[in-house]
């Protein structure tokens, strides 16, 4: 039967990877520290997902994604990192390295689930352990600020303008909760999200239809997805005092969005456009021979 192998150097993090994945029904999982052999094929070609920790400092994870994707064995297997770093070069050298997807630490059970569901989907429901988020870590991460980079870029220069507009609005977030001032800008920062997923949304998708971009149906579920969560956000804070629960929870939802968003899915536009633009230099080029 084919399994699910974890490498997660923290002992804590793999028995609540253990719990969330067991609730929902995966229950063949292979868990370690660190690697165990050193033929890539000989540990992982059972797999049917794996899921690494960026975080491991006795382990070159980047390396070992090289590895596993160039490996005929392996190279099919979905990958996905977790880290609780916001270092914008080492999560970009992760995708390019073939990483499939990334979790920011701490993770709700809900988030694991959508992963791991969305890659190696099973007739499971979310059941309401979903709503149980583990902010062990917590502090670490939300002290991790994110700033606009390179890295980010998409070569649209349209969507890499929103794009830096809404990592600014994480960046004054993060400013004011280290000065202790996070719940004032609370219901300002909700009001740009909402107004933000509608225009960059819109934009953004009728770029995809202008370019014939051909995942745009399912990146347009990841929008909808990401608007009704900020619409749930809203209405469950509305006339009510915000806490530090509630600061650190918008903290590390707009911080997972934005990484996986733009450097997993936008990424893919850019991607599309470059491969499109080759062969249509190709094609010219066979035009004039």
């Amino acid at each position: 039967m084919k399994k699910i192998t974890i490498i997660e150097s923290t002992d804590f993090i793999r028995l609540k990877l253990k719990k969330i994945l067991n609730d929902y029904g995966y229950m063949n999982l292979e868990m370690h520290d660190s690697i165990i052999v050193k033929r890539v094929d000989f540990m992982f070609k059972q797999s049917e997902l794996i899921i690494l920790d960026l975080d491991n400092y006795d382990l070159d994870v980047i390396e070992l994604v090289k590895e596993l994707k160039t490996n005929k064995s392996t190279m099919g297997i979905p990958i996905i990192l977790l880290s609780g770093q916001s270092d914008i070069g080492i999560l970009s050298q992760a995708i390019k390295a073939g990483c499939t997807d990334f979790v920011t630490k701490p993770f709700s059970a809900g988030q694991i689930f959508d992963k791991v569901n969305g890659l190696i989907g099973r007739d499971i429901q979310k059941s309401d352990i979903e709503s149980s988020t583990y902010f062990d870590g917590a502090k670490e991460a939300v002290e991790a600020n994110l700033q606009w980079a390179e890295d980010y870029k998409i070569g649209i220069k349209e969507i890499d303008k929103e794009h830096k507009e809404i990592i600014d609005s994480f960046g004054k977030l993060y400013e004011l909760m280290k000065n202790g001032q996070g719940h004032e800008y609370y219901h300002e920062l909700t009001t740009f999200l909402e107004g933000y997923v509608m225009m960059h949304f819109a934009n953004e998708e009728a770029i995809q239809k202008k370019i014939l971009f051909d995942q745009h149906d399912e990146h347009v579920l990841y929008h909808r997805l990401f608007r009704d969560r900020v619409d749930d956000i809203i209405s469950s804070n509305k006339n009510r005092k915000i806490t530090d629960y509630d600061l650190i929870k918008i903290n590390l939802f707009v911080k997972d969005w934005i990484l996986h968003h733009i450097l997993v899915e936008d990424k893919k536009i850019g991607e599309f456009l470059t491969r499109e633009g080759e062969k249509i230099n190709i094609e010219a080029k066979q035009g004039d021979a």
